[in-house]
């Protein structure tokens, strides 16, 4: 598609679809602010926000192509579930009405029905997921599209999976080595039970928002074949889980565990981790862990069917001017931050559990909550 149509404009989007207007607009403040200029000079056409509330000109309503299938959805809901399958061409032609001929659409962790959605309507996207392995020097994107030369072209700028690998094995050292240390009093042979947000755009499904009661017989056969399982709750869930609670122990063999999960994944003990779709699953592989998803990660990496992993070069104007043209690839090195440290992470305030990793993290943590209770 790139090499045959004129690209008339480029759209920032979050998830235009699955995602409710309020999440939707808390992401493209950011996303606007980071990526309107580079992807403008890239592209060498207008960049457009795909929101009401940051374009005025913008009419979609969600509410309306719903409509048009004959689908009763919650709007209010942060994130949901429908079946691209289940589409009416009406709402294809009312979604082509919002998008010029030869737009793109730079979406934000777009679901597979929504690209579906742009599939059916003949347009372009380039989509962006925040990266499963968040234990690097900064945070990492991965990028894919539905158009071959764009994710060829975004590829030649991966980060190598080794590096991957190199800095788990540098976890699992520090476990027991640096610092920070972690006493370990995990229990032989067990496994690790990751849990997630109660809705969440990963755990939608036909069914319904899932839990761990959709994978009973999954989670039985594990507390049989292990001498202990671990469950990692979400630290964000606080109750509204007590059903998946008293499940899980009703096992002799499981316990609720408050330990970091990195110090979980860096232990021998544990050999195991499963989830149904938590990014952390694919982290604990290059721990060398054996590992299952129970349902499906929303982001495949490093596969052929995977999304690209991209640290930083996506912020640069040359960048994207590859991408969308071709030409003279730039040296990655030159679209690079001087100091690249943490520079994603601290911008977005998405630490999780870096912060029980990093010396001067978890330092600057301890001292602020100190700060804030002597003030």
């Amino acid at each position: 598609m790139a090499n045959t149509i004129q690209f008339s404009n480029v759209f920032i989007a979050s998830d235009i679809l699955s995602t409710s207007m309020k999440e939707q607009d808390s992401n493209l403040r950011w996303l606007q602010d980071l990526f309107s200029r580079p992807l403008s000079n890239g592209s060498g056409v207008a960049v457009a926000v795909a929101s009401r509330r940051w374009n005025d000109a913008f009419g979609f309503e969600r509410e309306r192509f719903f409509e048009l299938s004959g689908m009763a959805v919650d709007l209010e809901e942060t994130q949901i579930f429908f079946e691209a399958s289940k589409v009416a061409d009406a709402s294809i032609d009312y979604f082509r009405q919002h998008f010029p001929p030869g737009s793109v659409i730079f979406g934000y962790e777009l679901s597979a029905a929504t690209r579906e959605v742009i599939d059916r309507s003949g347009l372009t996207y380039i989509d962006m997921w925040l990266h499963p392995i968040r234990f690097l020097d900064d945070l990492l994107f991965a990028f894919n599209s539905n158009d071959h030369e764009f994710k060829e072209r975004m590829s030649s700028f991966e980060l190598p999976e080794e590096l991957s690998y190199v800095y788990a094995g540098r976890l699992r050292v520090q476990m027991y080595r640096g610092k920070p240390r972690i006493s370990n009093d995990l229990k032989p042979h067990s496994a690790l039970y990751v849990g997630q947000t109660l809705k969440d755009k990963a755990i939608a499904s036909d069914r319904g928002m899932l839990s761990l009661l959709n994978f009973c017989p999954e989670f039985d056969a594990a507390a049989q074949r292990y001498h202990h399982i671990y469950y990692s709750r979400h630290p964000f869930v606080k109750n509204g889980d007590e059903k998946t609670l008293s499940y899980a122990r009703g096992f002799k063999n499981v316990s609720l565990t408050e330990n970091p999960t990195y110090m979980l994944l860096a232990s021998d003990e544990i050999e195991f981790v499963f989830t149904i779709s938590s990014s952390v699953v694919t982290e604990a592989k290059y721990f060398g862990k054996e590992t299952q998803y129970l349902f499906k990660p929303p982001v495949r990496i490093y596969s052929d069917d995977g999304y690209c992993s991209l640290l930083h070069n996506y912020l640069f104007s040359d960048f994207w001017r590859y991408v969308f043209s071709g030409g003279e690839r730039p040296d990655a090195r030159s679209i690079n931050f001087i100091d690249g440290r943490n520079k994603v992470r601290d911008m977005l305030n998405w630490y999780w559990g870096f912060r029980q990793i990093d010396r001067l993290e978890g330092l600057y943590n301890n001292v602020s909550s100190l700060l804030a209770r002597k003030g």
